[in-house]
Order: structure tokens, then C-alpha cells, then sequence
């Protein structure tokens, strides 16, 4: 009887490399750049001009902002980690477990992680700006003024400070 499956337990496997081209995935194009700066910022201006009209539309402008902004950064992060694994699976891993790899790999590899780079960078700055504008836009709530505990008992009357008056003791 013959056996038809050789068997191969004294032959190494050699070390496999990436799969890959790292260059197939940049985008072939000068409008990327562009788009990519142009429309966070152009986003943030809309929903700028668009917040004033009513109480919830700040609420709305942070959440939508915040969320495009977020959605952008992790679809960097995903096309990082892709341009990583095919370079190697063990560049891929590192990139995606081991945050502090990140940077050090982006810098190595500028020519294919320029975009994502720049990708994420544009959806942080949108993110943060977002929820920056929003808290400058809503009104800090209204002075608490109105703590007046008097005990009549002891004399004491204790004003509560506000914004403009120190603390008063009588």
C-alpha cells in the first residue's frame, strides 16, 4: 500500500513574508489631499453656521461632528493596519496590539502611510474641534446666586459667592 500524502515533519517552513504590495493600497491621485483637508473643514463650517437655530442644534453639532470626525480616524486606522499586514504579519499585529508601534512604523513607511496619516490627523482635528466650537457655543449655565442660609437661631447669614461678589459673612 503506497502512501499518497507524503509526510513532512523534518522540513521547515520558511518564514512568510508579506503577501502584498504596501503601494497597491495608496491612492493614485492629487485630488486626495484636498478632499481630504476640504471636507472636515468645510463640514465643521456647516454645521457652525447651522447650530445657532435652535437649543438642540449644538447637541446635534457635537454629536455628528464628533462621530464624522471619529469614523475618520478609525477608517485610517483600518487602512493603516491593512498596509501593515501586508508588509508582514508581524508589523500587522504590532501595529494593531501595540499602540506606541504605530508612529514608529508610519515613520519608516511615509510613502504608503502619508494618507492614513494624514486621514486620521484630519478626523482628530475635526473631532476635536468639533466638540471645542460646541462648548464655546452653549452658555455656561447662569450664576447660583440665590443660597441665602440664614439661621436665625445663631445670627448667622451666609451668602453663597457668584461671579462678581466675594463671599460675604454677616
Amino acid at each position: 500500500m503506497t502512501e499518497t500524502e507524503p509526510i513532512f515533519e523534518d522540513v521547515a517552513v520558511p518564514a512568510r513574508q508579506g503577501n502584498g504590495d504596501p503601494t497597491k493600497m495608496v491612492v493614485h491621485g492629487r485630488w486626495f489631499y484636498p478632499v481630504t483637508l476640504l471636507v472636515p473643514v468645510v463640514a465643521f463650517a456647516v454645521g457652525y453656521v447651522l447650530s445657532t437655530g435652535s437649543p438642540t442644534a449644538p447637541l446635534m453639532f457635537a454629536i455628528i461632528g464628533s462621530l464624522m470626525g471619529l469614523m475618520m480616524t478609525m477608517v485610517a486606522m483600518a487602512w493603516g493596519s491593512a498596509i501593515a499586514f501586508t508588509v508582514g504579519t508581524r508589523s500587522g499585529l504590532l501595529f494593531t496590539i501595540f499602540p506606541p508601534y504605530m508612529p514608529y512604523f508610519a515613520a519608516t513607511r511615509w510613502r504608503w502611510m502619508a494618507q492614513p496619516s494624514v486621514l486620521f490627523l484630519a478626523g482628530l482635528a475635526l473631532a476635536i474641534a468639533t466638540l471645542w466650537a460646541t462648548k464655546r457655543m452653549i452658555p455656561p449655565p447662569p450664576a447660583v446666586s440665590c443660597y441665602d442660609a440664614a439661621d436665625k437661631r445663631s445670627g448667622f447669614s451666609a451668602v453663597m459667592r457668584t461671579q462678581t461678589q466675594p463671599l460675604t459673612v454677616v
